[in-house]
């Protein structure tokens, strides 16, 4: 058995992967176009194992008929010869000739004999003698033999040939269209006491053709009989047109397959059609192949559609995995950047605070102050996932320690006042903004409007483009500012660091009322970018 390469397994998956719904229609498709190639092939052996079996009738059927208008026009050539040689037919003889033949053909039981000698003019012949065992309509003596036009036909036939003709078939009774087909086999008799040339009359017999052709029936086998029996089979006068039919039976609807045989009764050519009735359906076998194909080929289908689901989800499953190993890549690269980042601000503010500091504990606020302030805007940005942050919540997150400080007195606590629509940012100018705020906070509970119980606070922020968001500060009531103070590390972090980060200069005003400071600080655009992984 050859074994399947990794290669050719893996066309195969991408095959079934690309077109999982064509694939399994395919393959179905292929199984039922073989079935139906074979179920083809069965019925063309069966339609000819059924025309040869007809044949086979129509041929045995034919041979019977033949046989017995060869035995009925040995009979007649045989009381030709007879009569021919006596010169004359007289009743006595007649009679004799006629019982004295040995008739075992069973349709004798219901033809006749007759004698016809010729009168004064041809054609005119009168039956002299006439013994018959037909009930039907049967012929007397008196009569003129060619009265019919098929039984003249005949006999002026036979007198060219001097030969036993069988006439076409003819109506019994006439003008009826119901009475019984019959035919009338002649034979003239030529001779004479001067002249052997001189035509003196026919002997003829006249039968039904149905008897005729059930008669001949009897002679079969009795398999080939009984196969007869359950097929449609008829004798026409002629072409096999439903006018001439004479014999036989006929099925009830259109044959769907028959044979034509020719047969030649006494120069008189007919056909014998032997057909099938039956409907041009699947025979057993065809059947049962068809409806295993069927099954066979469903079966088929549905192992390739399952493969197919399958292989489609393998392609999805690596597919995600590759993505999620991509996102996990990219997540580890710019968490160790924004780790390195924010050791950088620390360290940073570490080495700025040492250097403004008088003393270790104030070394220690500041530190502490700062790296609590930043961390709050990292929890701001972790739970936003690190997208879109909105100003309110940056603020809110900043001044959350100098309320809840104040939180027993409440009408400090609202000392900060806070409006603006909702806008947000980026991480990086959220980060900034949340030092800047903690500085502001922190000066103005040191030393501006938050350090007396009569100061207020307002932040303020609008959108004064589509990128840009003017933010301010404004303190009032707190203790009056005469000159600019000397430089604090705060002040310096917002005027400096500040600016540096959000690419913007920062206005601080010294007024006697209170700090003011403005600066602008770059809006979060919307975008259509989302990194997660499909699941």
């Amino acid at each position: 058995m050859p074994r399947i390469s990794p290669q050719q397994n893996l066309r195969s998956r991408k095959l079934l992967v690309k077109y999982p719904i064509a694939i399994p229609i395919l393959i179905f498709l292929l199984i039922m176009l073989a079935d139906v190639l074979s179920v083809v092939a069965l019925e063309n052996r069966a339609a000819r194992d059924e025309r040869a079996l007809m044949e086979r009738m129509a041929e045995a059927k034919s041979s019977a008929l033949e046989r017995n208008a060869s035995i009925e026009a040995s009979y007649l050539r045989a009381g030709g010869m007879l009569f021919a040689a006596r010169g004359r037919v007289e009743r006595a003889a007649f009679k004799e000739f006629v019982e004295g033949l040995d008739l075992a053909t069973d349709y004798h039981e219901q033809g006749s004999f007759g004698w016809a000698a010729k009168e004064e003019s041809f054609p005119s012949f009168e039956i002299k003698y006439y013994l018959s065992k037909s009930s039907i309509a049967p012929r007397s003596e008196g009569q003129e033999l060619g009265k019919n036009t098929a039984v003249r036909a005949a006999m002026e036939e036979a007198a060219k040939s001097k030969q036993p003709v069988v006439s076409k078939s003819f109506r019994a009774i006439e003008n009826d269209a119901d009475a019984a087909p019959s035919f009338v086999f002649v034979m003239p008799v030529f001779g004479g006491s001067s002249d052997k040339s001189v035509l003196q009359g026919y002997l003829f017999s006249e039968f039904r053709v149905q008897d005729f052709y059930d008669a001949a029936a009897l002679t079969l086998d009795g398999g080939i009989r009984e196969q007869i029996a359950s097929y449609g089979a008829a004798l026409y006068d002629g072409d096999a047109h439903p006018r001439n039919r004479v014999a036989g039976r006929t099925m009830q609807s259109e044959p769907a397959r028959f044979v034509d045989h020719q047969i030649i009764l006494a120069n008189r050519p007919l056909t014998l059609r032997v057909s099938s009735g039956e409907q041009p359906v699947l025979t057993p076998l065809s059947l049962a192949t068809l409806a295993f194909g069927l099954v066979a080929a469903t079966l088929m289908g549905l192992l390739m559609r399952m493969l197919a689901v399958q292989a489609v989800e393998d392609q999805n499953a690596l597919e995600r995995y590759a993505e999620q190993n991509s996102i996990r890549n990219s997540l580890t690269r710019e968490l160790n950047h924004r780790v390195k980042n924010t050791l950088a601000n620390v360290l940073s503010l570490i080495t700025l605070t040492r250097r403004r500091a008088i003393d270790l504990d104030e070394f220690a606020d500041g530190i502490e102050g700062r790296v609590r302030a930043l961390s709050a805007t990292h929890d701001l940005l972790t739970n936003a996932e690190w997208g879109e942050i909105p100003v309110h919540g940056v603020v809110e997150a900043e001044l959350a320690a100098f309320e809840r400080a104040n939180d027993g007195d409440r009408q400090q606590a609202n000392q900060i006042i806070k409006s603006g629509p909702k806008i947000s940012l980026a991480p990086k100018d959220a980060l900034s903004l949340g030092m800047a705020l903690h500085e502001l906070v922190t000066n103005a509970s040191r030393f501006g409007a938050l350090s007396t119980a009569e100061g207020t606070v307002k932040i303020t922020w609008n959108l004064v483009r589509d990128d840009r968001i003017e933010f301010r500060w404004a303190e009032e009531g707190g203790p009056p500012i005469l000159s600019k103070p000397r430089s604090k590390f705060g002040l310096e972090l917002i005027e400096k660091v500040t600016a540096h980060e959000l690419r913007s200069p920062v206005d601080l005003t010294f007024d006697e009322a209170g700090l003011r400071c403005t600066f602008i600080v770059p809006a979060r655009i919307p975008t259509e970018f989302s990194m997660r992984a499909q699941k």
